[in-house]
């Protein structure tokens, strides 16, 4: 008993979190192609991934309702 109490739980992230990170990560790589002159890539605002997550949910809300 006494080894088990020595062991902590490892907390396991939350899909949400994980899309977070995703988002993230995606940001970084379409400024960092920005930069480097690739051609029709913008490169995402801190607006824009602020604001992705809502907007993603407003375009999806036809789908959540019908389902």
């Amino acid at each position: 008993m006494a080894a088990e109490k020595g062991k902590k739980k490892r907390a396991t992230l939350s899909s949400f979190t994980i899309l977070l990170i995703i988002l993230v990560v995606l940001a970084v790589i379409t400024v960092i192609m920005s930069m480097s002159g690739v051609e029709g890539i913008q490169g995402a605002t801190l607006s824009g991934v602020l604001t992705a997550p809502v907007a993603g949910f407003s375009d999806a809300l036809p789908v959540c309702l019908f389902v």
